[in-house]
């Protein structure tokens, strides 16, 4: 699988030169266009928009962060370290789940089993236990 998040950057052309849009400087030369904008189009792959995405919200006790191992990358919460459901809600959308993923989430008790949720590129399982807490599991896709 690839592309899941395109950030586009707008060239802003000047008599003097180029630069990307919201800089403060500006690169000296001539324009590669010399009237309007263009648009430069990065596309990043599943793989690193999920090992992004949790670095964004978890990080290990020692301040490693996230890798995928096997397309899939695990962390285990103890109960008083589970996440709320603003955090799971907010990572659960920017990887592009549906809002009943986090719902299931918070519904999840110890006699529940494992619990699955599906994004377009991901799947995510998890367990709960009282005494052990949250086992969270976030896997790529494979492509077709």
């Amino acid at each position: 699988m690839s592309t899941t998040r395109k950030l586009t950057i707008a060239l802003v052309i000047a008599a003097s030169g180029f630069g990307l849009a919201g800089c403060d400087s500006l690169l000296t030369g001539s324009p590669i266009i010399d009237s309007g904008a263009a648009q430069v189009v990065y596309q990043q792959q599943s793989e690193d928009v999920l090992v992004s995405t949790m670095n964004k919200y978890f990080h290990y006790s020692n301040g490693t962060p996230m890798k995928l191992v096997n397309n899939s990358i695990s962390i285990d919460f103890k109960p008083a370290d589970v996440p709320d459901s603003e955090v799971t809600g907010n990572l659960f959308a920017d990887l592009g789940f549906d809002s009943n993923a986090n719902v299931l989430m918070d519904h999840t008790t110890g006699n529940s089993g494992v619990q699955t949720a599906e994004s377009e590129h991901y799947t995510a399982t998890w367990t709960y236990f009282s005494l052990t807490g949250l086992s969270l599991t976030l896997t790529v896709k494979a492509s077709i």
